[in-house]
């Protein structure tokens, strides 16, 4: 039922983007000129945008802007979990890669000690997040967002917390951008992940 319907994504170019253009839509035989895309809108807006001024039909976001929105306005359903999707679609346990650590390579030589203080940052947040310490993690993580706890419990379901990159997923997302026009081409995997002992 999208054709035709205003659909609200974030910005251009983000792999919100990437996903809706070359893996939902795909996955359900839609063309994206099909659909009136609004680019740009603050995930944290669309769902009053949605439910209470009409502007969208529909949203494509991320959590825990999705679990928001569900637990703000009644009515609201999930057509597509894309992370679920994926998973069933690759047949591997990790989903696509959202967030990652950057860094510059004069940051690297030059910063090694801070680096590996900022991965381990990271990984021991990661592993708290993952442990029986979870419930502390969503209350810490709620008040920072200024979000319900109950929010952001949902919106974990729907999240995978890992410092580890799948790289396989990491080449598809680069692959796909490449495809839409957002890169010239896809940097091998050795251009981009550079490993470090921490």
């Amino acid at each position: 039922d999208l054709p035709g319907h205003k659909l609200a994504t974030p910005n251009v170019g983000t792999v919100t983007d990437v996903l809706l253009k070359s893996f939902v839509l795909k996955e359900n035989n839609v063309n994206a000129s099909a659909i009136n895309i609004v680019s740009g809108m603050k995930p944290a807006d669309m769902g009053t945008s949605m439910m209470v001024s009409g502007e969208i039909d529909s949203m494509l976001t991320y959590e825990p802007f999705a679990s928001q929105t569900e637990k703000n306005f009644s009515g609201v359903k999930v057509i597509s979990d894309v992370p679920k999707i994926w998973k069933e679609k690759t047949g591997k346990n990790n989903t696509y890669p959202v967030n990652v650590v950057c860094a510059t390579q004069g940051f690297i030589n030059n910063r090694p000690d801070d680096l590996k203080t900022i991965l381990s940052a990271v990984r021991d947040t990661v592993n708290y997040i993952n442990s029986d310490k979870s419930d502390e993690a969503i209350a810490q993580i709620a008040e920072i967002l200024s979000l319900d706890k109950e929010i952001v419990k949902e919106a974990f379901k729907r999240v995978e917390f890992t410092y580890e990159i799948d790289e396989d997923a990491m080449n598809q997302m680069l692959k796909w951008a490449e495809e839409l026009g957002y890169i010239k081409s896809v940097p091998s995997s050795s251009e981009l992940i550079y490993r470090i002992e921490y």
